[in-house]
């Protein structure tokens, strides 16, 4: 008997893009054919007892109170989504945690992909500028989605767009990209982009590095993505190869995607370097969905998705 696929996990805040996280992880749910799961970090304080509620059959363990305001808004999230998508399960969870950044990332731990809103309210306030989204980017076990704006149904074409730098670490980013790709039944465009090299005078024992021209970069970005095109014969891959800033044609290729896709090498010091310089300015100026994948996470695929305990869980398919 075949395990069941591991979930979307959506961060749940109750502000307005993490609504716009919830649609998406909804959408990327029906996609993947898995369960959505809401996930609303509370500090231990603020929860009553033990109380599980379910959309058919509510009913309440032990002498407990009734259920708190944000376990209401939690509900109300729920059916919402449920009304919207009647043959997705959706599972709605307040976890108890004082650290919301870390219990994120535990949830992580099994999920297919984990999205979070731009910006929120509480204590997931300010989640791309603020520690809690750096955090989660940085250590999250799975992919991490952020989502800032809501879909737009107006694009004409699309398409994934990740970047490529030619290194083993970014292949994770572009494993994710196609397989996103497929799935929509979109196209990729993989971006490369360079700064010219500044030669150096050289020394007896140091010589300067040859100065790299366009050719020398089509050919790092052809074979960086060569093997995807053979494994991914369905979709259409376009290479965009330009002598601009990383970031700034990143951010202005966004504005036309369905999704803009960016590596990370890895948790710790490093990921923070490579997050602080380039993601981290990708997700605050991205005009669409931004995925950061890490290399050891890429399209990782978790049996079972039975997630941390939670205070409050209830569960509906329509």
């Amino acid at each position: 008997m075949n395990a069941a696929p591991a979930p979307v996990v959506v961060g749940l805040d109750l502000s307005a893009t993490s609504e716009l996280a919830v649609d998406w992880g909804a959408a990327e749910a029906e996609l993947r054919g898995c369960a959505l799961e809401l996930v609303h970090v509370a500090p231990p304080t603020a929860l009553p007892a033990v109380v599980v509620s379910d959309t058919d059959n509510p009913h309440v363990y032990g002498d407990t109170p009734p259920l708190t305001l944000p376990h209401s808004r939690c509900e109300a999230v729920g059916a919402r989504v449920r009304q919207a998508h009647p043959s997705l399960e959706v599972v709605v969870r307040v976890v108890p945690g004082a650290d919301p950044a870390h219990t994120l990332v535990e949830e992580s731990r099994h999920a297919a992909v984990l999205a979070l809103g731009a910006r929120g309210l509480g204590a997931l306030r300010g989640m791309v500028l603020g520690s809690v989204s750096k955090a989660v980017t940085e250590h999250a076990h799975a992919p991490v989605v952020v989502v800032r704006h809501a879909a737009s149904t107006t694009i004409p074409d699309p398409r994934v767009v990740v970047g490529v730098d030619g290194s083993e670490v970014s292949a994770p980013a572009l494993r994710f990209a196609f397989e996103e790709a497929r799935r929509r039944r979109v196209g990729v465009t993989a971006v490369h982009t360079w700064q010219p090299d500044v030669r150096t005078p050289s020394t007896e024992w140091w010589p300067a590095d040859p100065i790299r021209d366009e050719a020398d970069e089509r050919a790092v970005a052809s074979e960086a993505i060569a093997g995807f095109r053979e494994e991914f014969p369905d979709v259409d891959v376009r290479v965009h190869v330009t002598e601009q800033d990383a970031v700034a044609e990143l951010v202005r290729l966004s504005s036309g995607a369905g999704l803009l896709v960016v590596g990370s090498r890895g948790r710790g010091p490093v990921a923070s370097a490579v997050l602080g310089s380039v993601s981290a300015t990708v997700l605050r100026k991205a005009h669409c969905p931004v995925a950061v994948v890490h290399p050891e996470a890429g399209s990782r695929q978790v049996e079972g998705s039975a997630g941390s305990a939670s205070t409050t869980a209830s569960t509906g398919r329509g």
